[in-house]
């Protein structure tokens, strides 16, 4: 295997040239000053010496014209990590990338010993984004706070350990979207690595697990869902943070599938909180979907939960024990919509209408709010996710939005239910007991 070496360069060339000795390059690249003798470091790589006994890192390490190449930075820059990440990658990558394409086997390893701050910092920033990069600092006996003076040796650090904890805002940004499953592909990219410390590992491995527990949830597979969280927090220390952060989504889970007695509404104020996701995430056209089903499902509950009414399924020919209004109602609607079987399927605005004739808390509601619901749901039926062929836009889900919450939040209210006896699912780490 070929063997590439990046070292930024300052004025003490020791630590370079022991790293070097100690490696055997067949390649190396010097990030450098250039500009006067004496205060470019661009001389300490193959320059003369200003005083007797100075070393020069080629000239100690053997490095011939064809396997050294010096990468010269401005001394202007050299204090600005913005402007050195920018002439590091302009210079550096396309080359080490045309290497590794030749040789095919290659071990880059990047040593920010030497140099500037900021041309180290520029440097192992750059590294631990590089997929295959090796990252090494010096270190040895340090006599003060100058400098170590000898014996030092090359020592690699775990840059995926640093590169994650860089990683853990991305996530909590992914994760205030409700981005689970684009935090799940990075999480798993991260295992892969052979390096991974054990305690970041077995963290991963548990951001992994819920990860995938939320995304089954968030695609309305609740059973699997919470099968998956039982098993994960199983598996746990009673006193870990993560069961106490998730036992209350592990009760809600079990409410929503009537493992534990609630409401009767669980899933009318999942699919509320589900809405209120893809909202986040400017998925207007699902959203609305979401809202309009929430809103469905809120009246067939009601009609099978109060009257033994199925919406989906009205048998016309066995209507009875209702009110004359009710009986009236459906009647009617069953001369209009029945199949060949007697049977009727009603939708969102009839199963209010029936609500009504029957004199219900829910059906008044609706009387009252009707107006503005139907306005809402005009726009939603032009939706393409709907009848129509348009997109739902922002403006027009700024006028839906409020109309379709509103009406869901008051209804249950009207019914005696809180829409806060739900829970939204986490918006962060340390919603989950990832992070303290």
């Amino acid at each position: 295997m070929k063997k590439i070496g990046i070292f930024t360069v300052g004025g003490s060339p020791e630590p370079i040239i022991n790293a070097i000795k100690n490696h055997y390059f067949d390649f190396v690249f010097f990030i450098c000053t250039k500009g006067k003798p004496e205060v470019a470091s661009e001389r300490v790589v193959d320059g003369r010496p200003l005083k007797n006994g100075e070393k020069i890192i080629v000239n100690e390490t053997g490095l011939s014209s064809h396997n050294y190449k010096k990468l010269p930075l401005d001394v202007d820059i050299v204090d600005d990590i913005n402007a050195i990440s920018s002439e590091i990658e302009k210079k550096l990558l396309p080359e080490v990338e045309s290497m590794i394409n030749q040789w095919k086997h290659v071990e880059v390893i990047a040593n920010f010993t030497g140099g500037t701050k900021s041309m180290s910092i520029a440097l192992a920033l750059i590294a631990i984004n590089q997929e295959g990069w090796e990252l090494q600092v010096n270190a040895g006996v340090r006599p003060n706070l100058i400098k170590i003076d000898t014996g030092d040796f090359p020592l690699y650090i775990n840059k995926t350990n640093l590169k994650y904890k860089g990683e853990r805002v991305h996530f909590n940004e992914l994760m205030g979207k409700f981005f689970y499953e684009e935090i799940l592909e990075k999480v798993e990219r991260f295992l892969k690595d052979k390096s991974l410390p054990n305690d970041l590992r077995q963290e991963l491995m548990i951001l992994r697990n819920i990860l995938r527990v939320l995304i089954l949830w968030d695609k309305f597979d609740h059973e699997k869902a919470e099968n998956e969280l039982d098993y994960v927090l199983g598996g746990l220390r009673e006193e870990s943070k993560i069961i106490k952060k998730m036992q209350p989504y592990r009760i809600w889970l079990k409410k929503i599938n009537g493992k534990i007695r609630s409401n009767g509404f669980a899933k009318v104020i999942d699919l509320f909180y589900n809405a209120k996701r893809r909202a986040k995430q400017e998925r207007f056209d699902d959203a609305v979907a979401r809202y309009y089903r929430a809103i469905e499902m809120l009246a067939q509950i009601r009609l099978i939960s109060k009257y033994g009414i199925d919406s989906s399924n009205i048998k016309c020919n066995e209507l009875k024990g209702l009110p004359e209004s009710a009986l009236e109602l459906l009647k009617k609607l069953c001369e209009k919509g029945a199949d060949e079987k007697g049977k009727l399927k009603i939708g969102l605005v009839s199963d209010y209408e029936v609500l009504g004739s029957l004199n219900d808390e829910l059906g008044k509601f609706y009387s009252e709010r009707k107006k503005h619901l139907l306005m809402a749901l005009e726009k939603r039926n032009n939706s393409i996710l709907a009848h129509g062929n348009n997109p739902i836009l922002r403006d027009d889900f700024k006028e839906i939005e409020p109309v379709f919450e509103e009406f869901i939040i008051e209804g249950l209210k009207s019914l005696g239910v809180h829409i806060n006896e739900g829970l939204q699912l986490p918006g962060a780490l340390r919603d989950i007991g990832i992070i303290s």
